[in-house]
């Protein structure tokens, strides 16, 4: 049986030199590799199967269009998203 998986498009914000933001800011935070390795997994969770993540990976703030991947590790962060103009 083959299982068709849809690959979800994921925008990076860039900067006024078009570097990925977000990118940088998680290259110079001070992350251990299990901790950068969670984000990653998120990440890659996300690309996958979308906004259908399971509980408490992707999380509503007050702001109804934002939400936030929590990592919770030596250094708890969040990364906050939205869906976009489209």
């Amino acid at each position: 049986m083959i299982i068709y998986q849809k690959k979800f498009n994921l925008f990076d914000f860039k900067d006024s030199d078009g570097e990925n933001v977000i990118q940088s800011w998680a290259d110079k935070f001070p992350l251990q590799k299990k901790d950068r390795g969670r984000l990653d997994s998120k990440i890659d969770m996300l690309k996958s199967v979308g906004d259908n993540l399971p509980p408490k990976l992707l999380q509503p703030t007050k702001s109804r269009h934002i939400m936030e991947i929590a990592v919770d590790g030596q250094v708890a962060f969040r990364l906050m998203l939205c869906r976009g103009s489209f």
